[in-house]
């Protein structure tokens, strides 16, 4: 139980009223203070302290500030402002709904202020830019920057508790025209401090807030104010519209770069932490992160590119700025798509940007003071430890404003990289590459990178690539248009900052075609084409990529056809590049090559091919450039080509099988050598059609090529020998190329036709050269043609009606305009000039007529050097069934003859061996009289040599009556002619026995021609013929195989006109030749001065004539004594003197005169005696006897005393024609010798025989 209180004593009770009365004083005295701390604090201080701190507020910041409000709780030592704006009232930049601060009471012991809690409440700031350099706070942040600094310690405080709730910040910018608002902000800060009671302790801010509605959380910690400064914040925002911020951004990018998104968000989250190192050295900053784009959709519109992609994830990003280092995780692109423009408006405009200014060459600071050498900041570690990339779809198409076709697209794309790390000593990434396209092709590689030794080593594999839809937007730019085409390829590749290096690959194009730009005809393609082993390197540099060397084991080309043309122009569409350059001359390269300032040419690449291959290639050219068009053709044709290379000191194996225009083959073997030229090989040809050779000979030619075929089996050697040293300041000259061709050369099937009436003017079955050796060293020729054949020939050749031979007018004459015919009488007369086309002869010149004066080649070669001895040699020629149709159009009526079966042989002969040639040729004259041709020849020597025997028997007179007609005016009847003709020619003089045998020649009817001879040709005919009717002279021809106007009809009249000729002019002549004395001369009969005996020549001379006349019945001989008083005077003296000797030898011998001789050793004796005989005046002394005289005084004497006068002359000649006629009738009837009057001078007689004659004459 409870025990009662004690009671308590007055005194006790008296002692507590003090006590009590001072506790009332104390409480009084509290309840005073409180209700003055609380008037005073709570209602004096709010209206006293808010218009003197909206004052000084306003002149701090020098915009208007107002509070609706402010109160404060002086017993909780808070206070709260409410309705704060800061700006114009109608426009405020800040306004706070309100804003709470609790003090803590331990900012007494403090000394400075410490606030238990700090809530802003609704803020609102509004931020505008009006000017591109001026915002509305602009005027109170350049007030607040002009007062001046603090001096001294900083401020010491607390705070704690910061919270800001619901605050919205919105930004207008009037210059672009945008708005940004941030709002639901939520900002708590639990503690910042620099008391030393509270440097240690943790602030974790805290942020949240919607920017542009996009959720933003930021929270973190920090010691600002602690050693080492360590600071960490962690952020996290999603939901962000990248279209609203692109838009933000876009006015202020490049025009041409300015992006339109038109969808995408992005989510972000990290952390960043900050630690600082001691003494600011070391200090670390750490960035870490992930993001993620989805859904975007954006469009480049001055590219022409619109992409999207479903997810582009960054992934541990982990980032050390300070000590340049970058992780990345993970890098992933998933579902993008890209449609881009094949020529955008951005790229043409960037083509049509005006290059920027030089800079002015003036030297700057720069480049005059030296500058300190920079200290290169160390490289960036990073590393990526995988990239994934997805693409669905990249296509490129025409833009709206280019009339393009789009590419095929692109997809399937995925791309694969692992390991990717710069830092050294680190495994090489690894990257995987597949990619397709929608037309079936694929790509795929694989590969190492090294990015810290910049090196990458690559393996691609292409399949199913189809260039040509790829190509097409570029078409028109390329030289060929690519109609069609499939690629794979194989290569491994290396690079590195120096060389870029292939190895190992392979190169298969199939079933490709090109073509030029404009023309269906032309055309480039092949089934397939196939690199194999290809390996080379690549050059990079500051100046550019240039090739070192590229090389290929084997490339293989199946099923080539190439089919090309050559316009009127001379151009080839198939080589567009190649002939512009040509038409431009030496163009850009020479340009720069004569610039002082062009960069050095780089080395030349070596370039190497081990073995070409192409099988069952075609290959065609229509040449337009020459009427008729030109068809060139190769078909079926196998190329192998061994060794190959940029390096021309290298041999090359070579070997050609192909079919030529058709039927023809072609072969070609070997091996060569560019440079110096060194070349060894076999050609082969058979029936190789050469009719396409027509057009380029047509506007030279008259003949038309209807058919030729080569045939060539042979070996080809050739050499170009080391260029010899010029002179000084000289180019060495370039030596003449060395070369062989030896083997069998033949050219078949003939057949050239007349251009204008196409009948056969040149055809034979076959030209060959069997066993032919011709080769050249230097200037020199040496040509051994083997043995020749020529088999089955015909020929036509025919005098025109100017008496030219058509053979001149093979070769079209300078200035005519179309060809004229060589085979009609009507055509081949025509003028030069006349021609039935209207193309003039081209620029090129012909070869021109001959005439009778020096030819262009002589005149020339007065002025060239002496050409080299020639070496031209043949082991036979053989002719086989020959014939030539003869027509001589000169005449009228024409004459035509035909040479048949003319075949022969002509042995061996050579230009320096001075052994002659056997010639054995025969034929037949218009099928039935024989023509033979035997001999020796020697054409090919210093100087001709030949002694050939030609023989033609039976030739029908009666086919001459053309001939006959014209030059003698008389139509043969009957007759035939026999010819052997043998010519001699040696060390340049021509002997020549032409021996003419016709029989029966008989002329018919006069014919009245202008061109007949005057001369009595019956009576030459009568002259000439014997008693058996028949003429058999030795005559010269007077005409020769180089005369232009050689022709066999008048070669054979001409004969027969010469044989009537000499019989009026020349008879005796032919007397004589015809009895086997053609050195006599049987016109006259001479004697000595003085002298009427005939002598032994006389009577041999007088037997031979004897014999004619009694083999010619039907002539009388004529004699006309002569006698040269220039002559004979002194012969009759003479003789007279010698008579008178004899006289006096006989008187004192009794000898008869006739028969008695004088010798020398007597004549002086017999002299005396007749002088002393003579019945003459004599010189006598002073007694009157006669003088005794010196012998040749005597002799004197007597001579100026004989008859020797006219009377004696006239006797002498008398009777030395009594002698002749009493010779003669011993042999002849009397009858048939007459003796004219004689003539006692010499007039009228003109040949070279002594005048002292008997003159003959035939009736």
């Amino acid at each position: 139980m409870t025990e009662a209180a004690p009671a308590q004593s007055p005194n006790e009770n008296a002692s507590r009223r003090p006590a009590l009365r001072r506790l009332a004083r104390v409480s009084i005295a509290l309840m005073v203070l409180a209700l003055a701390w609380t008037v005073g604090l709570g209602w004096l201080l709010p209206r006293w302290a808010q218009p003197h701190l909206e004052e000084q507020a306003s002149q701090a910041l020098g915009t208007p500030v107002h509070m609706s409000r402010l109160e404060v709780s002086p017993w909780r030592l808070a206070a709260r402002v409410q309705d704060l704006s800061i700006g114009p009232a109608d426009a405020p930049w800040l306004t706070l709904a309100a804003a709470d601060v609790d003090l803590s009471i331990e900012s007494l012991w403090r000394l400075a202020p410490v606030l238990d809690s700090l809530t802003l409440q609704s803020p609102r700031l509004r931020i505008e830019r009006v000017s591109a350099q001026q915002l509305n706070v602009s005027p109170m942040i350049e007030r607040l920057r002009g007062q001046p600094a603090s001096e001294g310690e900083p401020a010491r405080f607390s705070l704690n508790n910061i919270r800001l709730k619901d605050g919205v910040l919105d930004y207008l910018d009037h210059v672009l025209k945008q708005e940004h608002r941030v709002s639901e902000l939520q900002v708590g800060i639990p503690f910042i401090s620099n008391l030393p009671s509270k440097v240690a302790i943790d602030v974790q801010p805290q942020l949240e807030a919607r920017i542009d509605g996009s959720p933003l959380r930021l929270s973190g910690r920090s010691r600002p104010f602690a050693r080492g400064r360590h600071s960490e914040l962690q952020w996290q925002w999603s939901g962000i519209s990248i279209e609203q911020w692109a838009n933000a951004l876009r006015p202020l990018l490049p025009e041409d770069m300015r992006v339109d998104v038109r969808a995408g968000q992005l989510a972000a989250s990290g952390r960043v932490v900050f630690e600082e190192g001691a003494g600011g050295a070391g200090n670390r900053l750490q960035v870490q992160a992930r993001a993620e784009l989805s859904g975007v959709q954006a469009d480049l519109p001055a590219w022409g590119v619109q992409t999207r992609f479903a997810r582009l994830s960054v992934e541990g990003l982990d980032v050390l700025p300070l000590q340049r280092e970058l992780n990345v995780q993970r890098l992933a692109l998933a579902g993008w798509q890209v449609d881009a423009a094949l020529d955008p408006p951005a790229a043409r405009a960037s083509g049509r940007r005006a290059e920027p200014k030089a800079e002015a060459a003036s030297p700057t600071a720069s480049s005059v003071l030296p500058s300190a050498p920079a200290t290169a900041a160390p490289a960036w570690r990073w590393r990526v430890a995988r990239i994934d990339l997805d693409a669905e779809r990249l296509a490129l198409h025409p833009h709206k404003e280019t009339p393009a076709t789009a590419l095929p697209v692109l997809g399937p794309v995925k791309l694969k990289v692992e390991r990717l790390d710069s830092r050294p000593g680190t495994p090489p990434a690894a990257l995987d590459l597949q990619l397709a396209d929608s037309l079936g092709g694929k790509l795929q590689a694989s590969a190492e990178l090294e990015p810290d030794a910049r090196r990458v080593k690559a393996r691609l594999q292409a399949d199913a690539l189809q260039p040509q839809p790829w190509l097409t937007p570029w078409q028109q730019a390329l030289p060929l248009r690519l109609a069609r085409g499939q690629a794979s390829l194989r290569v491994e590749l290396a690079a590195t900052p120096a060389a870029l290096s292939w190895s190992a690959g392979s190169l298969q194009l199939d079933d490709v075609r090109l073509q030029p730009h404009g023309s269906s005809e032309d055309r480039l393609g092949w089934k397939r084409v196939a690199l194999e082993g290809l390996e080379g390197e690549l050059g990079l540099g500051v100046n550019g990529a240039a090739l070192k060397r590229a090389a290929a084991r084997r490339l293989a080309v199946q099923a080539l056809d190439l089919k090309a043309s050559r316009d009127a122009d001379g151009q080839l569409p198939l080589l567009p590049q190649a002939t512009a350059a040509r038409a431009a001359g030496a163009g850009p390269a020479a340009s720069a090559a004569a610039s002082p300032s062009a960069a050095p040419t780089p080395p030349a690449p070596r370039l190497e091919l081990a073995e070409l291959h192409c099988d069952d290639c075609r290959a065609e050219l229509s040449d337009h450039a020459v009427e008729p068009t030109a068809q060139w053709q190769l078909n079926q044709a196998r190329l192998r080509l061994r060794g190959l290379s940029s390096d021309l000191r290298r041999r090359i194996a070579f070997d050609l099988d192909t079919r030529a225009q058709q039927d023809g083959r072609v072969s070609l073997s070997g091996n060569l050598q560019p440079a110096p030229l060194e070349l060894q090989g076999k050609v082969g040809v058979k029936a190789l059609d050469l009719r396409m050779l027509q057009p380029y000979l047509a506007p030279y030619l008259n003949v038309r090529i209807a058919t030729a075929r080569a045939e060539v089996d042979a070996t080809v050697q050739a050499h170009a020998p080391r260029a010899a040293a010029g002179p000084a300041g000289e180019a060495a000259s370039a030596p003449a190329l060395d070369w062989q061709l030896r083997g069998r050369l033949a050219l078949t099937d003939l057949s050239a036709q007349d251009r204008v009436s196409q009948t056969d003017f040149l055809r034979w079955r076959e030209l060959s050269l069997n066993g032919a050796d011709i080769r050249s060293q230097g200037e020199q020729l040496h040509a051994d043609l083997g043995r020749i054949e020529l088999r089955d020939f015909y020929g036509r050749l025919i005098i025109n009606a100017r008496g030219e031979l058509n053979l001149r007018d093979i070769v079209r004459r300078q200035g005519e305009t179309g060809p004229r015919s060589i085979t009609s009488a009507d055509a081949a007369s025509a003028p030069a000039g006349s021609g039935s086309a209207s193309t003039a002869l081209p620029s090129a010149p012909p070869v021109q007529a001959a005439s009778a004066g020096a030819t262009p080649a002589s005149a020339a070669s007065s002025a060239a050097p002496p050409a080299a001895p020639r070496d031209l040699r043949w082991r036979s020629v053989r002719l086989l069934n020959g014939r030539v149709d003869f027509t001589d159009n000169f005449i009228r009526p024409n004459y035509s003859a035909r040479l048949t079966d003319v075949s022969g042989e002509v042995s061996a002969v050579a230009a320096f061996d001075p052994r002659p040639a056997t010639v054995r040729i025969a034929g037949r004259v218009d099928a039935g009289a024989p023509l033979s041709i035997e001999g020796e020849l020697h054409p090919l020597g210093p100087r001709l040599y030949t002694d050939i025997k030609g023989s033609a028997k039976g030739i029908e007179l009666t086919r001459l009556t053309p001939y006959a007609a014209r030059y003698a005016g008389y139509a043969i009847e009957k007759g035939t002619l026999s010819m052997t003709v043998q010519y001699k020619v040696a060390d340049g003089k021509l002997e020549a026995q032409n021996q003419v045998f016709l029989d029966q020649l008989t002329f018919g009817e006069k014919v009245d021609s202008p061109d007949a001879t005057r001369l009595p040709v019956q009576f030459a005919v009568s002259l000439l013929k014997n008693s058996r009717g028949e003429i058999d002279v030795n005559l010269p021809i007077s005409g020769t195989l180089d005369d232009p106007q050689f022709s066999v009809g008048g070669l054979i009249w001409r004969v027969v006109l010469n044989l009537v000729a000499k019989a009026v002019t020349s008879p005796f002549n032919l007397l004589a030749g015809a009895f086997g004395s053609p050195d006599q001369e049987l016109g006259y009969i001479e004697f000595d001065a003085g002298s009427a005996e005939l002598d032994e020549t006389a009577r041999k001379k007088l037997d031979t004539l004897a014999k004619a006349l009694a083999d010619r019945p039907a002539l009388k001989l004529e004699a006309t004594g002569r006698a040269d008083p220039a002559m004979d005077t002194e012969g009759l003296r003479r003789n007279w003197l010698q008579r008178l000797l004899r006289a006096a030898k006989a008187r004192a011998t009794g000898e008869s005169p006739v028969n008695l001789a004088i010798a020398p050793e007597e004549r002086l004796r017999w002299l005396e005696a007749a002088y002393k005989a003579a019945e003459i005046k004599k010189p006598r002394n002073l007694l009157g006897i006669p003088k005794t005289l010196p012998p040749a005084e005597m002799e004197a004497l007597l001579l100026a005393t004989a008859p020797a006068g006219d009377e004696a002359l006239r006797s002498l000649a008398n009777h030395r024609a009594d002698r002749i006629k009493a010779y003669l009738t011993e042999k002849l009837a009397p009858e048939r010798v007459l003796l004219t009057a004689s003539k006692p001078d010499a007039s009228g007689i003109e040949d070279k025989g002594r005048t002292t004659r008997v003159q003959f004459n035939l009736r």
